[in-house]
């Protein structure tokens, strides 16, 4: 009869012990990572452990050697007779963001992270994509397809035709090769007029050469932004 009693007595406190105790389901997308609870390492990847009544510190982390390694930090507590807890992590890999065109500004926020194409973190959520002559875009960083980039939309003016080859291209051209003839040439005349002021002392010669300089330097000026206006374009197209 003790016997039956002890069996029986155990019994009971089995089934109160259990159900006590709950089921918490730990489940991440990543089966090497390693998953702690009060930084007691229980497995990896995905387990299913039994918790008494309490709080606890639940970590899931990424590999410590992977660059800007990742890790999920929760706290739970566990009451008597809690229903059963199912908790999921997902880590997001890093990603190469792309667009359409090249070097766009990407900022998080008002602080700018650098120009693409660009690795960016899981840590980066709302972004926005700018660049000139194009229309903002604001993208979630989880939802961006790998390696498909992102296009801008373009508000800028359209030109018409390529610059190179154009008209004024060898108006700007011709223009350049004639004022840089005629500043050439002025300053060889003007050259030889102050070696004949030399040679004679005759101020005529002087002032020809005087005149002749001013001409040259005229010549040579209107030059210089022929060049650089006609640099300009090239560069902008």
């Amino acid at each position: 009869m003790r016997s039956l009693l002890s069996i029986l007595l155990i019994f009971i406190l089995t089934v109160s012990n259990n159900a006590q105790e709950t089921l918490v389901y730990i489940e991440s997308n990543k089966q090497d990572s390693k998953i702690f609870i009060n930084d007691d390492l229980v497995g990896s990847g995905n387990v299913v452990v039994k918790l008494e009544p309490g709080e606890y510190e639940i970590k899931v982390r990424e590999d410590k050697l992977k660059w800007n390694s990742q890790i999920f930090i929760d706290r739970i507590e566990i009451e008597r007779n809690s229903k059963n807890l199912k908790l999921n992590y997902k880590f997001i890999d890093p990603i190469i963001l792309k667009t359409i065109p090249d070097d766009s500004q990407i900022f998080a926020g008002d602080s700018l992270l650098g120009n693409s194409p660009l690795l960016l973190s899981s840590e980066f959520s709302d972004l926005t994509i700018k660049k000139n002559n194009f229309a903002d875009k604001n993208i979630l960083l989880n939802e961006v397809a790998v390696n498909k980039p992102i296009e801008l939309k373009f508000i800028g003016e359209e030109k018409n035709g390529r610059f190179v080859g154009s008209k004024l291209f060898w108006g700007l051209i011709t223009s350049a090769v004639a004022l840089g003839t005629t500043a050439a040439y002025y300053k060889i005349k003007a050259d030889k007029n102050y070696d004949k002021y030399l040679d004679t002392g005759d101020k005529d010669f002087l002032d020809k050469t005087d005149r002749q300089d001013l001409f040259s330097g005229v010549s040579f000026g209107a030059l210089q932004l022929n060049l650089g206006f006609l640099l300009y374009l090239i560069l902008d197209e």
